[in-house]
């Protein structure tokens, strides 16, 4: 908040407050410029070539206050899984306003939820990537609840799903079936709960 505040980003009437809907495309930011998420959820998309022809796989995952983007090289197509605000301001403007290292951090986190992508799609078996995204989208979006779940407050498709995974929306669907079967989560309109998070995480090695 300090960081768009200083960059000028949330004053009001800011022009670099832009909205957009649900699998609305995000245009990307002009080169020196940076885009943070204020509120929603977004993912960054990349194409590649399958079996089945071109396909789009899930690059990374970003929820509020983290960075989308940051202007320079070639920037991946981003999408709005929820509704959702984006800040938009120049990178000069940090410096400005003294909040370099803070940026920093937020880029540091970018790359950790790129690297967390890579690693949820390691396991051939779709049951394992789909347990390693869950581990994923709960430390980094997750609300622990009473007694000890943790609600991720995102509602994905099936094919959303399959898309993060890299995998078909027939085989996704039997994996969740399967994990809701056996207790360790459910899907509703909350979002996806966790029961059994350390279930979860010793499925993540299958």
């Amino acid at each position: 908040m300090r960081l768009l505040e200083g960059a000028g980003a949330l004053r009001d009437g800011s022009p670099g407050i832009r909205r957009y809907t649900g699998g609305e495309a995000l245009p990307p930011v002009e080169r020196g410029w940076v885009c943070m998420l204020v509120e929603g959820f977004v993912r960054v998309r990349v194409g590649y070539r399958g079996y089945a022809g071109l396909r789009q796989a899930t690059l990374a995952l970003a929820g509020p206050w983290q960075l989308v983007w940051a202007g320079r090289g070639d920037l991946p197509p981003v999408e709005a899984l929820t509704g959702c605000a984006v800040a938009r301001f120049p990178e000069a403007a940090l410096g400005v306003s003294g909040s370099a290292g803070a940026f920093l951090d937020l880029l540091e986190d970018l790359l950790a939820a790129y690297e967390g992508a890579a690693w949820a799609l390691l396991p051939r078996r779709t049951r394992a990537r789909l347990a390693r995204l869950l581990v994923l989208l709960a430390g980094r979006f997750g609300r622990e609840l009473p007694g000890g779940a943790v609600l991720v407050p995102l509602s994905p498709r099936r094919a959303d799903l399959a898309e993060m995974a890299a995998t078909t929306r027939e085989s996704m669907t039997r994996a969740v079936a399967e994990l809701v079967e056996r207790g360790t989560l459910e899907v509703g309109g909350r979002g996806i709960l966790i029961e059994d998070a350390a279930e979860l995480a010793a499925l993540t090695g299958d």
